[in-house]
């Protein structure tokens, strides 16, 4: 739908061009009037208009005076002035600006529709040009992420620099950060969506994320995003080439930074989040040692990242000191790394290993911890949030409660044990992985049954794994594996032996010559298709039509 606003002093003209263009039932538009400049200017001020007809010249605010105003407001709105013979000299002022153009009022009405028409093509081809620039953008961004993502892995993992610098050398400057200059490491925690929104697949998430904050830094810095795990990234910070450390980040505006950072996040990705960033910028080699004190800290706090709040934090040394006297005190119960591997496996499909895991979060209680022990409570409530997380993001609360209370999946008042308790958990992620599983299989048939119909439909045509990919929106990998899953038979095998059947009904049921024959059954050649149909039913054309 397209606004279209009509301003011209003279009611009747308003009024005839209202309804000139409300009987354009091809032209999708919301039509709007004005019979003077200060009424225009408050439309433009309530919302976007696309194509504005501007009568030249009106008392008060003339044509002209509108449009130096919304070509600042509003500068992609396309302009046609109205204009008399008279009006001339107004139209020399800005007769070299852009998006603008101009009609006698003495026009007849298809020229005025004409105008119209051409400046909404105008708009759909610079939207196309638009999401054809934006799809190329994060084209690239996702290639210099999956670069940035091979290396961030390892020097994670502590793999000194040095060993990998010729590795990173064979991508060519596509890496795009300094290794000879210090990095800034933020670590963010999304908890649930605030909410429900449709899954994206985890690269558009992240490239999302990566646009998000370079545009939040305004270009002071280069940014890259390496997830961790489905709920958790690492972000590296460098500031950009000829931005001096203090410039793009000083020091006093840190926590600021974050808070806003955390706020936007909310609004942009609907989750909640929690940032964690290291003071100080650190050398690449020391990575992995504050990566590790960053992930330790939000372990600690990972209970109250999943609540109902968001909040930032800024590691200094006060804080790390704080963390290993609690990791020397023996605190017996230190459940993050679990939570996170319970996290991982659910979001994985991975049955046994979610259900191994809740077996040694379970352990961690002894037959003397009652159900009043606040550490055993946290650990609890700290497993089932992730259950509850899963439910909500998958939509699956209504097929699950059909089969299994969920009212005890956070009241622990209902269990007389914690190992009760803990069986509770238990069956519940059985019947998570029951159900998720039914409905892959469900979702897999209907792919299947997709491929099998377009198949049909287009036999003569190019059948190419990309192009049935291309058509049912999958990756083609994903698309040759699922089908042969579901039949049995491998896509290729699959289509020539329906190009071989639809040959034999055409054989038998027409007087289609061979050539003809092979062109409708996608064959290049009489000859190939001849060669090809004997192989599969030991028969000539030629004799099989005889024989039917």
């Amino acid at each position: 739908m397209y606004h279209l606003l009509i301003v011209d002093d003279e009611r009747h003209v308003v009024d005839s061009l209202s309804e000139l263009f409300r009987l354009q039932a091809d032209m999708e538009l919301e039509i709007l009037t004005a019979d003077n400049g200060f009424d225009a200017l408050e439309i433009f001020q309530r919302m976007k208009i696309d194509v504005v007809l501007l009568d030249i010249k009106m008392p008060g605010l003339s044509g002209i005076d509108v449009y130096n105003m919304i070509s600042v407001s509003q500068p992609s709105c396309k302009v046609i002035f109205l204009t008399g013979y008279s009006s001339f000299d107004y139209i020399y002022q800005i007769s070299n600006s852009v998006n603008v153009t101009y009609l006698l009022k003495t026009e007849d009405n298809d020229k005025i529709v004409y105008a119209v028409k051409t400046a909404l093509n105008e708009i759909d081809n610079q939207h196309r040009q638009q999401e054809f620039l934006e799809l190329t953008e994060r084209t690239e961004k996702l290639l210099i992420h999956l670069i940035q993502r091979d290396i961030f892995n390892k020097i994670v993992k502590g793999i000194y620099i040095g060993d990998i610098s010729e590795h990173i050398a064979q991508y060519s400057g596509k890496f795009g950060f300094n290794l000879k200059k210090p990095i800034f490491l933020v670590f963010c925690k999304l908890g649930r969506e605030i909410a429900i929104t449709l899954t994206t697949n985890r690269n558009d998430r992240l490239l999302d994320m990566i646009f998000m904050i370079e545009k939040f830094l305004q270009g002071r810095f280069i940014v890259s995003v390496l997830e961790m795990d489905i709920n958790t990234d690492l972000i590296f910070l460098q500031p950009a080439e000829g931005v001096s450390f203090s410039d793009a980040l000083p020091e006093a505006n840190i926590k600021e930074s974050l808070n806003d950072l955390v706020k936007l996040t909310q609004d942009t990705l609907q989750r909640l989040c929690v940032y964690v960033m290291y003071h100080r910028s650190i050398e690449w080699n020391h990575i992995s040692v504050v990566y590790e004190l960053l992930h330790r800290y939000t372990l600690s706090e990972s209970y109250y990242i999943t609540e109902l709040s968001s909040y930032a934090v800024v590691l200094d040394e006060d804080a790390v000191t704080n963390i290993r006297q609690k990791e020397r005190s023996g605190n017996r119960i230190y459940s993050g790394d679990m939570i996170t591997k319970l996290t991982n496996a659910l979001y994985k499909g991975d049955e046994n290993e979610c259900l191994k895991t809740l077996n040694d979060i379970s352990s961690l209680y002894n037959e003397h911890d009652d159900m009043h022990t606040l550490q055993m409570i946290r650990v609890y409530q700290s497993a089932a949030l992730v259950f509850i997380d899963y439910i909500i993001q998958y939509n699956l609360q209504d097929v699950i409660s059909s089969q299994k209370s969920l009212y005890r999946i956070f009241h622990i008042d209902e269990n007389w044990s914690w190992e009760q308790g803990f069986d509770y958990l238990r069956d519940l992620s059985v019947l998570i992985f029951s159900v998720t599983n039914s409905m892959d299989s469900n979702t897999n048939f209907e792919l299947s049954n997709r491929i099998k119909s377009y198949i049909d439909s287009n036999i003569s045509g190019n059948l190419s794994l990309t192009n049935i990919s291309n058509h049912i929106n999958y990756n083609s990998a994903y698309v040759s594996r699922i089908f042969k899953q579901v039949t049995g038979t491998n896509l290729s095998t699959f289509i020539m032996n329906a190009r071989i059947e639809k040959a034999k009904e055409l054989l038998s049921k027409t007087n289609d010559s061979i050539k003809v024959i092979a062109e409708k059954t996608g064959f290049k050649t009489p000859h190939h298709f001849s060669g090809v149909f004997k192989k599969a039913t030991n028969f000539s054309p030629t004799e099989y039509r005889k024989r039917s």
